[in-house]
C-alpha cells in the first residue's frame, strides 16, 4: 500500500476553503490538464453517499474510477473511497484545520492499494502535484 500525505497552508478560513470544495466542479478545477482525468458522471457534491466516476489515463492505458464520498463534517472533513477502479483500494481524506480567523491548513491523506504496478504508475502520474508516496 502507498500513502500520500500533504498539508497546505491556505489564506482562507477552514469554512471558506471547505465551501469551495463543496461547489460543483471543484475536482475539475483542481486537476491540472497533464493529469489526463475526465469526469464521466457525478451525483451530488461531497456529502455522504455522493459519487463521481472518472476516466483516468496513465500512459497508453485508461481505467474507469468510481469514488463515493463519506465522512462529511461541514467545515472540517470529507473522504472519498473507491468503489470501482484501477487499484485494489483508494481512501482519501481531506482535513481542514483552522489556524486563524482567515487561515487554515488543508491536509490530504490518500491510501492506495495497488494492482500490477499501478502504485508506481499512479505515483509517477501525480508527481506534478508534488505528491510524495511511501510504502507501508
Amino acid at each position: 500500500m502507498a500513502i500520500y500525505e500533504r498539508s497546505t497552508a491556505l489564506p482562507h478560513s477552514a469554512e471558506r476553503a471547505f465551501a469551495w470544495h463543496e461547489r460543483p466542479g471543484a475536482l475539475d478545477r483542481l486537476l491540472p490538464p497533464q493529469e489526463r482525468v475526465e469526469t464521466l458522471e457525478r451525483t451530488g457534491t461531497i456529502r455522504d453517499g455522493d459519487r463521481v466516476t472518472l476516466r483516468v489515463r496513465v500512459g497508453p492505458f485508461s481505467a474507469r474510477w468510481t469514488l463515493q464520498h463519506e465522512g462529511y463534517r461541514p467545515g472540517e472533513a470529507f473522504e472519498d473511497r473507491q468503489l470501482e477502479g484501477p487499484g485494489r483500494s483508494w481512501h482519501h481524506r481531506h482535513l481542514f484545520r483552522s489556524t486563524g480567523a482567515s487561515s487554515c491548513e488543508l491536509t490530504d491523506r490518500a491510501a492506495l492499494g495497488g494492482r500490477d504496478g499501478w502504485n508506481a504508475s499512479f505515483g509517477s502520474a501525480t508527481s506534478g502535484c508534488a505528491a510524495t508516496w511511501t510504502a507501508t
